[in-house]
């Protein structure tokens, strides 16, 4: 072990050993790259969801890698060698803010209580800081409720929802140029405020997102809207969940369900973003027509999601009535399994962050850490990271 008030020389190549695949993502202030792109100089995001700069690029060759599968699904990969901070029981039981570990060190005390539960808690980024500009014509708020309850597959622009304060809010958010009309008690027609033959401005808006057209099976969000500041992000979800979403009865938890498969890894990207928890689960759906009971041809993906840094992900009188989430009470994330993928070419990054920390795959919090800032954080007294 190391004390203090000794002095230690310790020898060895920089970030030998620690390191990930090239295909491996890594987060960027312009959305995920491959670790393989990465240069010195380069940003990524760190743990806080700030850009950090790539100080040191360490090519390791050919090495076994690993699948490390999380407790929500989020997985990545790396090597043996590769460091994640986290917290054990026994480091939670002390009050320990945890310590940097190699994978291996993890595989061999991954579950405890007799291999019942997992032992290794993970640290969550915060909500990330994107850099990217982008055409965005509609409020953010306003696209996620046409991408929940609107139709645009055939000539007109609709929004279908019985919910007086949505209703209310998707009127307020259309471009000035805008009116609507009821088509019945459920549905909206946008057209122009002054009746001219022409296309309203938010038709206008959707066909140049690409979306115009699209059916519930293809839709999509766009990239500038993904890759939006911070509070625009948390407007888009907001009103995807407030039209398709469902606070569950803990009022702790949100479900979101699409058939659009492309939409379900954008949703995932976006609650990730902003610091989710999040599971997906592929669903079969049924219905009945006439009393009988079918089966639909496409699968749906139903994703559940929780937000233990206190953001409040709904926003529409219904949904608030229900969400009484406790961040405190939440169960965070853990390294779930540990599976061999076989042999890749792999690098290490170092990046200039305090804590030395940065975010991979699916938005997971992985650790770039020297020999010798091991060595520091053993002999430190005065300085703990946190969960």
């Amino acid at each position: 072990g190391l004390f203090r008030s000794k002095l230690y020389v310790l020898g060895g190549v920089p970030a030998s050993g620690k390191a990930q695949p090239l295909d491996a993502k890594v987060l960027t202030p312009g959305g995920f790259v491959r670790m393989g792109d990465l240069s010195v100089g380069d940003f990524v995001i760190g743990r806080n969801g700030k850009p950090c700069r790539v100080t040191g690029v360490y090519p390791q060759g050919v090495k076994p890698v690993y699948r490390v599968v999380h407790s929500d699904g989020a997985a990545t990969e790396c090597c043996a060698e590769h460091l994640w901070f986290t917290r054990t029981k026994a480091e939670r039981r002390k009050g320990s803010a945890g310590s940097a570990k190699t994978l291996t060190e993890i595989r061999e005390t991954l579950k405890i209580e007799h291999g019942t539960r997992a032992n290794h808690h993970v640290p969550i980024a915060d909500a990330a800081h994107f850099d990217v500009e982008g055409l965005r014509p509609l409020s953010p708020y306003l696209l996620g409720l046409l991408l929940g309850d609107g139709n645009f597959a055939s000539g007109n622009i609709a929004f279908s929802n019985s919910e007086t304060d949505i209703r209310a809010r998707f009127v307020s958010l259309l471009p000035p140029e805008d009116a609507t009309s009821e088509a019945d008690e459920l549905t909206l027609r946008v057209r122009r405020a002054q009746r001219s033959g022409e296309r309203s401005e938010t038709a206008k808006a959707i066909d140049g997102l690409g979306l115009y057209g699209t059916d519930c099976y293809r839709k999509f969000i766009p990239i500038a809207y993904l890759l939006a500041p911070v509070e625009d992000r948390l407007e888009l979800l907001r009103g995807l969940l407030d039209t398709d979403g469902y606070v569950d009865d803990s009022g702790q938890s949100v479900e979101f369900s699409t058939s659009s498969e492309q939409m379900a890894a954008e949703v995932s990207f976006l609650a990730r973003s902003l610091g989710a928890i999040l599971t997906v689960n592929p669903h079969i759906p049924t219905f009945t027509v006439n009393g009988e009971t079918r089966t639909s041809a496409v699968p749906a993906h139903r994703m559940y999601m929780r937000f233990p840094n206190g953001i409040t992900p709904v926003s529409s009188a219904k949904h608030l009535a229900r969400w009484r989430a406790n961040p405190a009470s939440m169960q965070g994330r853990y390294i779930d399994r540990i599976e061999p993928v076989g042999e890749k070419e792999c690098q290490c990054i170092m990046v200039d962050s305090s804590d030395h920390l940065y975010v991979t795959d699916d938005f997971l919090v992985t650790h770039n850490t020297t020999l010798a800032w091991q060595a520091a954080l053993a002999t430190a007294t005065d300085e703990h990271l946190t969960d």
